[in-house]
């Protein structure tokens, strides 16, 4: 489904970008916000905030830059290159992390990342950390993702879920879905 059509992209705006807040000062972060927002949700992922690149720059306690760039690599996700960087944290450290460098905006879905990220949460842990969370934060993350199928999965499956699997039937029923309103469409 991928190219279906071309995405017009903020840059060709030639609009000045507003900062809408202080996690989203610039269009790194716009874009960012959907990569990893929910992957840093649950499970110990930290993206960037408190750093110059929010939501763009990975980090997970106790596992090294390097073997969280070479998991992320072997995930395969379309449009997105994952290399180490050096960044200062909110104390003054230096440290180093794992940014997000978009490669290819019209292969990117720029959700599919979480879902990585939330796999790797349970692998790096070696527990699954969304099996036993309160219900209001399960409730939260449900109305972020805006179903409860993907938590059921995760939440028992953990480091075993199949994300590729996940995707494919998404971008299915985002097909199917496009189909059905085409008609409705003002602009083609």
């Amino acid at each position: 489904m991928r190219g279906w059509h071309r995405r017009m992209l903020w840059t060709d705006t030639g609009l000045e970008w507003v900062p809408t807040s202080p996690n989203i000062p610039d269009l790194s972060s716009v874009l960012g916000y959907p990569m990893t927002g929910l992957g840093g949700q649950i499970g110990g992922f930290k993206h960037g905030i408190g750093t110059k690149y929010p939501f763009r720059l990975l980090t997970f306690p106790g596992v090294s830059a390097k073997r969280l760039q070479q998991r992320l690599t072997q995930m395969n996700i379309p449009g997105i290159l994952f290399e180490e960087k050096s960044f200062i944290q909110y104390n003054g450290r230096r440290a180093v992390g794992v940014y997000t460098t978009v490669t290819d905006y019209y292969s990117l879905r720029p959700t599919e990342l979480s879902f990585y990220m939330m796999k790797l949460s349970a692998e790096f842990l070696g527990t699954n950390p969304f099996s036993k969370v309160p219900f209001s934060q399960e409730r939260l993350f449900n109305k972020h993702v805006g179903s409860t199928a993907w938590w059921e999965a995760l939440s028992t499956q953990g480091a075993r879920v199949n994300v590729a699997a996940w995707v494919r039937q998404w971008e299915k029923q985002a097909y199917a879905f496009r189909e059905t309103t085409k008609r409705f469409w003002l602009y083609k």
